[in-house]
């Protein structure tokens, strides 16, 4: 996130605390892939949204600031490999966004003046971008489940063939 910030212009960014808060995330639209999957892994997607009681303060080039009432929704795909003959039974998940996920947020404190046209659309570009360099994919949040696997098997797997594409502009279409 530093590295971002500098890109923007923003130094001295740093968290001075983190409460995720008691509500859990809701997942509902559960879906098992069973066709095109090899037979050591299972695929799932789900749709993920959670609107917890976090609490977090940062700080940003001397302002005091917080994050309040965080709200994520997409569409989150858990690919669970290798299938292995011991508990528990999943060498590890590899956990990523399809896209980018619908991110709002409350600005408070004396960053809540920072939550004004322009600012806030650039702060929330920044975590829009961050979250996409951790878990959109094509990259991956990578868990280990068992010590029979290698960390980088799941980190770096084979390449998979995804191709992303956005049109930018068409002409004289028929």
């Amino acid at each position: 996130m530093q590295k971002a910030l500098q890109g923007y212009k923003l130094n001295g960014f740093r968290f001075d605390r983190m409460i995720l808060g008691t509500i859990p995330p809701r997942i509902g639209g559960i879906k098992v892939y069973d066709k095109n999957i090899a037979r050591n892994e299972i695929i799932m997607d789900l749709d993920l949204f959670y609107a917890g009681d976090c609490d977090i303060n940062f700080v940003l080039g001397g302002i005091r600031g917080g994050i309040k009432d965080f709200q994520i929704h997409g569409t989150v795909r858990v690919v669970m490999k290798p299938l292995i003959p011991v508990t528990p039974l999943v060498g590890g998940l590899q956990i990523f966004f399809l896209n980018n996920p619908n991110i709002d947020f409350n600005l408070v404190g004396v960053a809540d003046l920072l939550d004004m046209p322009g600012l806030s659309d650039l702060l929330r570009r920044i975590i829009v971008e961050q979250i996409a360099a951790m878990m959109v994919l094509p990259n991956k949040l990578p868990i280990i489940l068992s010590d029979q696997i290698e960390a980088l098997s799941l980190k770096m797997p084979e390449p998979e063939g995804v191709l992303r594409i956005h049109v930018v502009e068409a002409k004289n279409l028929m």
